[in-house]
């Protein structure tokens, strides 16, 4: 009986401590909700009855104190913290908490001599001083902190540690010398540490002054040992377009490591990618000659003979991409043949390969596109597709010959070319899309008008791409215009005239159109291509004037907005005149608020802003005077 008794009263305990617990942790919760909510003082008078009634529960204890912190209670929270210091003295962080505290109060000193105490009263331990210094860096003193993780350093086992936090701190501080030299200590203790080190470093090297700081400190103590510490180095002088010395740096960590001209050729693609494409070509031209035997020669050849063409192409107007038509590049014919010649050189020596194959697809786009050779060009093509070649090749191939073919003005032969793209499997469906829009676009260059329409309606219905968007333009000049088919027809041969790059024709047939005031929806288009042609025969004053034209017509020309767009273009690319671009640009901001060119034109107007900021002052005056 007693026995039961006792069972029964340790149950009925049990459960009112329970209950008693559940309690506390619903109020604790209430407390957190007013804090959150912007009611602090609530929360106070819960936290201080529970942390009252239960002073070893260490989670109240912070909930009071951040508290006290939160409503400027200092005094409040100096007692509290101290209180907790009796009872637990071994514990840091309620050194660096009431330090803290001291910190908020004014006192720095006296934060200063309790962060001190904490650190000189307990057993000298490393992470001690790192904890510290978290304290420290909450306050946003920095100098303080890195004091403290300077004496961490020099008694930790893991000093590196250390030094990822203090090159923090000195970047965070501007003091990029002594940021560079914690990082060059962490690459000589733990060069694997090379990743993490180059991250950290070029997320400030942009700044004023860090980059060639960081430099000279590496160059002075550099390793030539630590393949790591060359790399980093190397990669800090790709971002100061130190080009020539990145280069021979990788030229070392490529015969010290053999790797046959693969890091080589890394930094090779680098260059291209930032479009130097004349250190490139020394690059391609090192590896061809100094390791002809290694795995990567052929990919250096490729890279070698797309160099080359990048090259040509940058030697042509740089920015001649802004006309909505131009003629083909061509070149000085001899570069266009070294190129070819290049690129022969892969074919023959690795036959059937995948760099083969895109040999031939570039020598025959750049027969076409360089050397008027469209003969040429159609024969190394039909050459490459009987190849049985690689699906992305293949896509280029067929692409390239339909559009030579319609040049040409042989129309069966190029829809011949895109029907068979249409129906081989193994290319992607937006590839096929393309094609048959291009389909739909040369059954009404014909002048079958309804099988074009019903083309370009399951294009818009069947797939969302750009394809599709085309496909609805078209689709909507036919609709508009299908009762009217003496003027489709006129522009439809219009714009197989433009396609075909014979713009003085194609202007002369969009004339017809614009004087026509019947033509309706045509109308106000063959406005615009008028003044397109006109671009892409660089007749820019004529161009000006029928943009100008639609300009004025406002609303009642959906076109005014790209004609405007337009003529900024013109005095940024043709006139050179920057001030009246921004200035054209400017009024496209403000008369077309929806229009689809405003993120370009604010990203020109940036860009100029930019360019006439560093000129000369002198010239800088002469400009806006102009």
């Amino acid at each position: 009986m007693v026995k039961i008794l006792c069972f029964i009263l340790i149950i009925i305990a049990g459960a009112g401590f329970s209950q008693n617990f559940n309690d506390d942790n619903n109020r604790y919760i209430l407390g957190e909700n007013y804090e959150q909510s912007g009611y602090p003082e609530k929360a106070k008078e819960i936290y201080e009855d529970l942390y009252n009634r239960n002073t070893s529960n260490f989670q109240y204890f912070i909930s009071l104190n951040r508290i006290y912190v939160l409503l400027k209670q200092y005094e409040s929270s100096v007692k509290l913290l101290e209180q907790r210091l009796s009872i637990s003295p071994q514990d840091i962080n309620i050194y660096g908490l009431l330090g803290s505290t001291y910190y908020l109060m004014g006192n720095e000193t006296k934060a200063y001599s309790t962060w001190e105490d904490g650190l000189t009263k307990l057993s000298p331990n490393a992470l001690n001083y790192r904890l510290i210094a978290n304290y420290a860096i909450e306050r946003r003193d920095f100098e303080k902190a890195i004091d403290f993780l300077k004496r961490g350093k020099k008694i930790s086992d893991d000093p590196v540690l250390f030094s990822f936090d203090l090159a923090n701190l000195y970047s965070l501080t501007m003091q990029y010398k002594d940021a560079a030299e914690e990082y060059l200590f962490i690459i000589q203790r733990k060069p694997d540490q090379y990743p993490a080190v180059q991250a950290r470093i070029l997320s400030y090297i942009d700044k004023v002054n860090a980059l060639q700081t960081t430099i000279d400190v590496f160059e002075r103590k550099r390793d030539d040992e630590n393949i790591n510490m060359s790399h980093l180095l190397a990669s800090l002088y790709m971002q100061g377009k130190m080009y020539d010395k990145a280069f021979d740096i990788y030229s070392e960590i490529d015969s010290k490591i053999k790797s046959n001209g693969v890091t080589l050729l890394n930094f090779a693609q680098d260059l291209y990618n930032e479009k130097q494409y004349e250190m490139c070509i020394k690059v391609f031209r090192e590896i061809i000659s100094k390791y002809p035997s290694s795995p990567i020669i052929s990919s250096a050849k490729l890279g070698y003979a797309e160099t080359l063409e990048a090259n040509l192409d940058a030697e042509k107007d740089s920015e001649s991409n802004w006309r909505p038509y131009s003629f083909n590049k061509t070149g000085d014919p001899k570069k266009v043949n070294e190129i070819i010649s290049a690129f022969n050189e892969i074919v023959k020596i690795y036959p059937q390969s995948e760099q083969a194959q895109e040999a031939l697809l570039r020598i025959g786009i750049l027969k076409n596109s360089r050397l008027n050779d469209s003969e040429g060009a159609k024969e190394i093509l039909d050459q490459l597709l009987k190849q049985g070649i690689d699906a992305k090749f293949l896509i280029k191939s067929y692409e390239e010959l339909g559009d030579i073919y319609l040049e040409d003005g042989n129309l069966d032969k190029s829809k011949e070319m895109f029907q068979k793209l249409i129906q081989t499997n193994s290319i992607p469906e937006e590839e096929k899309n393309y094609a048959r829009y291009k389909e739909a676009r040369i059954s009404f260059y014909e002048g079958n008008f309804p099988i074009a329409r019903n083309l370009l309606q399951n294009i818009i219905s069947k797939y969302k791409d750009n394809n599709s968007n085309d496909a609805l333009e078209l689709s909507l000049v036919l609709n508009t215009m299908m009762n009217d088919s003496s003027n489709l027809v006129i522009f439809a041969n219009a714009e197989l005239l433009s396609e075909q790059k014979k713009f003085s024709e194609a202007r002369e047939k969009y004339l017809i159109i614009a004087q026509n005031p019947q033509a309706f929806v045509l109308q106000s288009l063959a406005k615009l291509r008028m003044a397109e042609m006109d671009l892409a025969m660089d007749n820019y004053d004529s161009s000006m004037k029928v943009l100008q034209e639609i300009v004025d017509e406002k609303e009642k020309n959906i076109y005014s907005d790209k004609a405007l767009y337009l003529q900024g273009n013109i005095y940024q690319f043709a006139k050179k005149d920057s001030p009246k671009a921004i200035e054209i640009y400017e009024s496209l901001l403000a008369k077309f608020p929806n229009s689809i060119y405003l993120d370009d034109a604010r990203a020109r107007i940036n860009k100029l802003k930019n360019k006439i900021s560093q000129r000369p002052e002198w010239q800088r005056d002469r400009t806006i005077k102009s």
